[in-house]
């Protein structure tokens, strides 16, 4: 390899080129489409031969940054919905904490990977299936000359117990199902590093009848404060995150997270939902071909020679076993301040002119 990445906690060697184009992309994805990055960072990862625990756990750890970037540039626009996102939230956080026990029951056998892949099969197809319904949905509401109709929730959802209005939203809802669907979306973050997108994101825009760019700015919220909670119960259960991996998903992430951003407010939100949906169809196919045709990926990571020695190699992984609580809120400051970093950068000439 022409420049070598050392991953001390994945126990690798990888191009750091590739890991900033992975972050790029996932970065992309979570700011344009609201389907999550870790769609893509997740199993690419895993198909590098990086462990899925730390995949998963360094995928979540990145996430802060990428989707604080996302909530901020949306916050901005005032297209958050705090009441609806604390509602979400709430849920999130006891099934971030099953989650990341969960997976770390599983560990880094063969079972977690299989278990890891055929989730993501099941998961992505069903979203993607409802998310092209609804899509198509409004678009021939758009279409149509009743398509100023003011668009409803389902009426089972307004029935359920514990009604709200949420106001900024304009969205009827019971906080019970919230509080469930946060849940199952807080597990999947914990267990996948993904959720806010793949399943988040579809169910909002099905309860609301519509797309619309508070329902991005509202689930990047929840998501920024589940992958937090997140990242330090992975640390607190063993040493999971990779802080270098992260480092460098979030150089590409940081970016792509702003550029997507930025795309979506000049693309008619009618037609996101089809281009999320063609996204998840994408991811499908990648991991079938995966599946059948393992000969098509290079292999793009070599383990340490034996006898390896390198000061920083050891003083990391010592690190990760010896505090961990020390080094989770290391890398959770690492992702906050790179994000807000990044965004005095977006805010001044420097990005302006690119």
């Amino acid at each position: 390899m022409t420049h070598d990445l050392l991953l001390p906690v994945a126990d690798i060697i990888v191009n750091p080129y590739f890991i900033i184009f992975i972050g790029f992309i996932g970065g992309l994805l979570t700011g344009l489409l609201g389907v999550g990055g870790g769609l893509f960072i997740t199993p690419t990862l895993i198909t590098l031969g990086i462990p899925p625990l730390v995949a998963v756990a360094s995928q979540v750890n990145s996430m802060i940054g990428m989707t604080l970037t996302g909530y901020l540039t949306y916050k901005k626009n005032n297209d958050v919905d705090y009441q609806l996102g604390w509602s979400i939230m709430s849920g999130g956080l006891m099934g971030a904490v099953l989650g990341v026990v969960f997976l770390e029951w599983l560990g880094n056998s063969e079972f977690s990977k299989l278990f890891i892949t055929l989730s993501y099969v099941c998961i992505i197809s069903i979203m993607m299936i409802l998310l092209f319904r609804q899509s198509r949905k409004n678009l021939v509401q758009h279409q149509s000359i009743s398509h100023d109709r003011k668009p409803t929730s389902p009426t089972w959802i307004t029935k359920a117990p514990f009604v709200q209005y949420f106001a900024r939203s304009r969205l009827t809802a019971s906080r019970l199902i919230l509080l469930l669907a946060g849940v199952i979306n807080g597990w999947l973050i914990a267990v996948l590093g993904v959720g806010n997108g793949i399943f988040m994101m579809p169910v909002l825009t099905y309860f609301m009848g519509r797309i619309s760019p508070v329902t991005y700015g509202t689930t990047l919220l929840s998501s920024v404060v589940i992958t937090i909670i997140s990242t330090l119960v992975h640390a607190l259960n063993g040493d999971s995150i990779d802080l270098v991996l992260v480092s460098f998903l979030l150089l590409g992430g940081l970016f792509g997270s702003y550029l997507g951003v930025s795309f979506s407010y000049r693309i008619p939100r009618i037609y996101l939902g089809f281009a999320g949906s063609a996204v998840m169809a994408l991811i499908l196919t990648q991991i079938g071909l995966k599946y059948f045709y393992p000969a098509l990926f290079m292999t793009l990571s070599v383990r340490p020679p034996q006898g390896f020695d390198n000061q920083f190699y050891h003083w990391m992984q010592e690190f990760s076993s010896v505090s961990p609580l020390l080094y989770a809120v290391t890398g959770i400051s690492l992702s906050i301040i790179l994000s807000y970093t990044f965004q005095l950068l977006k805010s001044s000439k420097i990005l302006q002119k690119s």
